[in-house]
């Protein structure tokens, strides 16, 4: 790793190792869990497991559904339309939603806003 990159890792690092003190241990099962109500938010709750997994800069760290997405892992609006949501709906069979539909559904800050987000834009997009 780039000595930019470190420092530009820095502070989500931080905020991750004081997010792991805080809340002691998340376990998949758990964020699963306390993320979904169907078996769809199941299935996109595990998506967005894994991809935040790979986004923490703390190896040992875990998603919780709260985390903020800008704070604790630095997704922000353009990572988080074309890096988290596109990938989240084309591997969930979903079509790339209308205006009116995403504005409905008011902001998107956290793994539990992101799977709910998903579950109305499937719902949404049923005939």
């Amino acid at each position: 790793m780039g000595m930019l990159s470190w420092l530009l890792q820095l502070p989500f690092s931080r905020r991750q190792r004081i997010a792991m003190k805080l809340r002691g241990e998340v376990s998949l099962e758990s964020f699963l869990n306390d993320i979904s109500e169907s078996p769809f938010e199941r299935e996109v709750a595990l998506s967005l497991w894994h991809h935040l997994r790979s986004q923490s800069v703390e190896p040992d760290f875990k998603p919780s559904p709260g985390d903020s997405l800008i704070h604790i892992y630095g997704i922000a609006e353009e990572e988080l339309d074309e890096d988290l949501i596109l990938s989240l709906l084309s591997k969930h069979g979903i079509p790339i939603p209308d205006p009116e539909s995403i504005t409905s559904f008011g902001p998107v800050s956290t793994p539990r806003d992101v799977v709910r987000f998903l579950a109305h834009l499937k719902r949404e997009s049923r005939p």
